[in-house]
């Protein structure tokens, strides 16, 4: 396994339409775990979730969040970003159209007022199994 990598170092995962899990926490200081569809900005990802849901509730209460988008194919990319979560109002229309335009090809259904932006920046860990496909049997 290649640790210590820097996330241009993961080709075109963060470019994927791979969902990402968000972590939250409840009240409870349980974890919360939901898939999002993300854009990432070069340090930090971005997800719009609903402006009164409890994703949005969970991190105004409590700012600690992460995120884990890995996939399931060689050579086995994956990024994780443990930190603070923040909510923002300002470009909010333009995160949904980047992000349902990359996921789904059209443009998001008119709800940016339902909506709101979290950004989730942090400790960034990044790895892929690229020096270890002749063990897994490919090449």
């Amino acid at each position: 396994m290649r640790r210590g990598l820097r996330p241009e170092d993961l080709g075109d995962l963060l470019k994927s339409k791979l969902s990402c899990t968000l972590a939250t926490y409840r009240r409870s200081g349980e974890v919360h775990l939901s898939p999002v569809w993300f854009h990432w900005d070069g340090d930090a990802f971005n997800i719009a979730i609903g402006r009164e849901g409890v994703m949005a509730d969970h991190v105004r209460r409590d700012e600690r969040a992460g995120v884990l988008l890995y996939e399931s194919e060689l050579p086995l990319r994956g990024i994780e970003v443990r930190g603070t979560g923040t909510l923002f109002d300002d470009g909010v229309h333009e995160l949904r159209r980047h992000i349902w335009q990359r996921y789904v090809g059209v443009e998001p259904p008119g709800r940016d007022e339902v909506e709101i932006g979290l950004r989730v920046a942090g400790e960034v860990r990044a790895w892929d199994f690229a020096d270890d496909l002749e063990e897994f049997g490919a090449s």
